[in-house]
């Protein structure tokens, strides 16, 4: 049986847990990334989330997900589609993955008994506003969607969790995180061959 209603609404999200562990009151001392991430899970009654932060060309995954639920191998996390580099759009839902002509194949979706059905991805984005420090993923095994007031949560979380990547590595300024170094070069190197200007999709395929 689902552990998550077909429609999250905001009062699903604030009936679940105490106000301690609401996003608008946090403890002192709490945020922390290993905090958050199980923090969203229990609030959502989805089976896991993720938060995936670029290293350059490659990107690593902070995983969560409540125990005997997902628990995608490093070898199926490598060749899915979900859980990788950031996408254009800054909020991503899939209602239904099934559905998807592109991930209903997908090794973690369409392959698995268990496979994840309903899937989101939300851009964490610096103190500037603007640079990208990873995405927050969340996964679970039956369809789903979420109303317009639990996308004002997720903004919320995503927030907490740029503050947390902030204080984690000591540095207050997007362009000076350690994960987004060789990111920077990419970005110069591309802004350099479009003649200044962000490249498109079927620009850089080329």
């Amino acid at each position: 049986m689902s552990r998550m209603p077909t429609r999250l609404t905001a009062r699903s999200w604030q009936t679940r847990g105490s106000n301690a562990s609401h996003p608008h009151n946090p403890a002192p001392g709490d945020e922390t990334i290993d905090r958050i991430l199980p923090e969203l899970v229990e609030l959502l009654g989805i089976d896991a989330c993720a938060l995936v932060v670029p290293m350059g060309t490659q990107h690593k995954v902070r995983w969560y997900a409540i125990e005997g639920t997902l628990s995608p191998s490093r070898e199926e996390l490598k060749h899915s589609m979900l859980f990788k580099h950031p996408r254009t759009a800054d909020l991503l839902v899939v209602k239904d993955t099934m559905e998807d002509p592109t991930l209903g194949g997908d090794v973690l979706v369409g392959q698995r008994a268990d496979g994840i059905r309903f899937y989101v991805e939300k851009l964490v984005l610096g103190h500037s506003g603007n640079t990208v420090l990873g995405t927050l993923c969340l996964a679970h095994r039956q369809p789903c969607d979420i109303s317009e007031e639990c996308k004002g949560v997720l903004e919320q979380y995503a927030s907490r969790i740029s503050d947390a990547l902030h204080a984690e590595a000591g540095q207050d300024d997007d362009h000076l995180m350690p994960h987004m170094e060789l990111r920077a070069v990419k970005r110069m190197a591309a802004f350099n061959r479009y003649g200044g200007s962000i490249p498109s999709e079927s620009d850089r395929a080329s």
